[in-house]
This record gives structure tokens, C-alpha cells and sequence, in this order.
């Protein structure tokens, strides 16, 4: 069983849909907006590796375009539809600021400066909620040495429930 039936199991109505957030398809959006969703969960990102000696700006530009100007574009064609509230997830790394990250700690943190600024403006009618997650094993994460690492379900899905708490119903 996948997630999204353990969803309809417990009554919600969930579609996932295959994006690539920062060159969506015609076809892909359209699904998205015949949805109308009023929620949102983000989870869009590029590659994340670690950086060589100096900063990357291509990579630091990549990073931004999923974490901010990808995210704003699809925020901006579904509000019109009824969305309210969004889950994108940030990063400890911000804190932590691990020296082979730091374009991605960056990015991130630009994220939430832009989160703030939108929740704080009511007009825009859009909640971002943004948890930062510690390093959690995914496909993408998984490497030949061993680092320490999170369940993702042991992150996630207290997050959710905070999320759920601070929605947007208007």
C-alpha cells in the first residue's frame, strides 16, 4: 500500500501529481488547478550533493529557482483555485551550516525569509508553514558511508500535525 491510499484509508481526498517544479508541464499544471488544492506539500528540490572549495553560484541559482521562484509560479497559478496553506520544508543545515552546504543552507534560509514575508502580508491570502528538517534517508540521500540520518515518517508526520494545526480555512 502507498502513502496515498494509507490516506484515503483514513477519508482524505489526495492526488499526487509528477512535476518538475522548475519546468512544469502545460499538462501537469492543468491537473494540478482541476484538483484545486488547498493545501500544498512541497517537497520539490534539485539534486543536493555537497560543494566543492568556494561557492557554486550555479549551484546556489539552482537551489533558489526549486526553493523559491518554482515554488512562487505555482503558488501564484493556484491561489485563484483555493489554495491556502503550504508545506515546503527547510533545512537545519541552516544552523548547522555544514561548510560543503552551504549553498543549500542559503537557499533554504532565503526560502524562509520569503515564507515570513508572505505570511506576514494577509493579503496574499497564503500560509507557509516551514519546519527544518534534519538530514532524513531518502533515495537521494543514501550514500556508501554511513551518516547519521532520520526515518522520514519520524519527521514528517509530526510536522503534518503541526501544519494542521495552523492552516488557513477562509
Amino acid at each position: 500500500m502507498n502513502l496515498l491510499d494509507e490516506l484515503r484509508d483514513y477519508g482524505c481526498t489526495v492526488e499526487a501529481v509528477q512535476l518538475d517544479a522548475a519546468q512544469p508541464t502545460a499538462d501537469s499544471l492543468e491537473k494540478i488547478r482541476a484538483f484545486a488544492p488547498t493545501h500544498l506539500y512541497y517537497f520539490a528540490t534539485p539534486k543536493i550533493s555537497p560543494s566543492g572549495k568556494s561557492i557554486s553560484e550555479e549551484k546556489f541559482s539552482t537551489f533558489c529557482l526549486y526553493y523559491i521562484f518554482a515554488l512562487n509560479r505555482l503558488i501564484e497559478q493556484l491561489k485563484p483555485m483555493g489554495l491556502r496553506n503550504v508545506f515546503a520544508p527547510s533545512t537545519v543545515f541552516i544552523d548547522e551550516l555544514p561548510k560543503d552546504m552551504v549553498e543549500y543552507a542559503m537557499a533554504k534560509e532565503a526560502m524562509e525569509c520569503w515564507g515570513r514575508a508572505m505570511n506576514a502580508d494577509k493579503k496574499k491570502g497564503v500560509r507557509m508553514y516551514m519546519p527544518r528538517f534534519p538530514r532524513i534517508h531518502t533515495a537521494q540521500t543514501q550514500v556508501l558511508l554511513p551518516v547519521e540520518a532520520a526515518e522520514a515518517e519520524d519527521v514528517l508526520f509530526p510536522a503534518m500535525q503541526q501544519f494542521e494545526k495552523e492552516l488557513i480555512y477562509e
